[in-house]
């Protein structure tokens, strides 16, 4: 086997005996048909080159086919981990990043980066927020995560802003979607809903904004911990309430389907504690809920010209229930 660390890892290796990990015959076809060969290739071989680097053993490999692929090991340096290996690079550097910022406290700890590796502390046992039954709990954790949590950034010049995230959005909207009136329409309403809110909430923080149910796992003794803040930006703590509410409250595997009677009760009852556990206003709850809508929205639009929009006429109508 040969290894440059000079460049992003190119290894040759004789057969598959000598690789730490041998995937089964369905995890290989899921990998090629979900990654790719190349990737395929790389991350069979790569996974040898960390282990040994990082001292890892009892590797498991997690069969979640995103952005990622995903193995449960343990660390000699560290003890329990994860490691991550992205296909393109750029979300590892960026949990990287991100995670060595709070070195710890409400989230989880990075350990190691190296091309578009990362290894990251595993909470134990593990389980995300959304398996907890009681709606309080879920609703406490959340609280009790939110507030105290938020740091100025000491590398601001890693990390993009809220403001320019919301505003490429809502431009690409109406540039790319011209010829679709309503949709050009709400890409206005949400810039200027965002304007008005950042006159007054525009504190310069880390903010994660994917800060949904399944991305808040317990750590023991009723402890709950952050992970995957690949999408970590700089604004305002009140920014990251709407994927919370939005996940808890209407969420249906993110389809936009909002459309219950029941869960527009549940939503008063969240809104109701948030206002009181973290101080933000329910008014306030409800437009950032509405931004968060908006913004998977556009944020699809990039790659379909199908554009569902009875998700943000629901979360219009409910901004604006008394």
């Amino acid at each position: 086997m040969t290894y440059n660390p000079a460049k992003p890892l190119e290894v040759i290796i004789e057969s598959e005996d000598e690789a730490v990990y041998i995937f089964t015959k369905k995890q290989k076809s899921k990998i090629l048909e979900k990654w790719g060969f190349d990737f395929y290739r790389i991350l069979h071989f790569s996974v040898k080159v960390l282990a040994e680097q990082w001292r890892l053993f009892d590797l498991e490999f997690c069969e979640f086919y995103s952005c990622n692929a995903i193995f449960f090991c343990k660390s000699e340096l560290y003890g329990d981990c994860i490691l991550k290996i992205n296909k393109d690079g750029d979300e590892a550097v960026d949990d990287y990043n991100s995670l060595r910022e709070y070195d710890g406290g409400h989230f989880i700890k990075a350990y190691e980066y190296e091309f578009g590796a990362v290894l990251v502390e595993r909470a134990v046992p593990g389980e995300p927020l959304k398996n907890e039954p009681s709606l309080d709990k879920r609703l406490a954790a959340f609280s009790d995560l939110f507030n105290g949590r938020h740091i100025v950034p000491k590398k601001p010049e890693l990390f993009d802003t809220f403001t320019n995230w919301i505003t490429f959005l809502t431009d690409f909207v109406v540039y790319k979607h011209k010829d679709n009136e309503e949709l050009c329409n709400y890409a206005l309403k949400t810039n200027e809903i965002y304007s008005e809110l950042a006159l007054v909430y525009n504190k310069k923080l880390l903010i994660h904004l994917d800060l949904a149910l399944n991305n808040i796992v317990s750590c023991g003794n009723g402890r709950y911990k952050i992970i995957d803040p690949y999408r970590t930006v700089i604004g305002d703590p009140i920014f990251e309430t709407g994927r919370f509410i939005w996940d808890e409250c209407f969420s249906h595997g993110w389809d936009n389907n909002f459309s219950h009677k029941n869960e527009s009760e549940k939503a008063v009852i969240v809104l109701e504690y948030l206002e009181k556990s973290i101080n933000i206003p329910k008014m306030i709850l409800k437009k950032c809920y509405y931004l968060d809508v908006a913004m998977v929205l556009f944020e699809n639009s990039q790659w379909s010209s199908d554009c569902k929009l009875d998700g943000i006429r629901y979360a219009e109508n409910f901004m604006n229930t008394r």
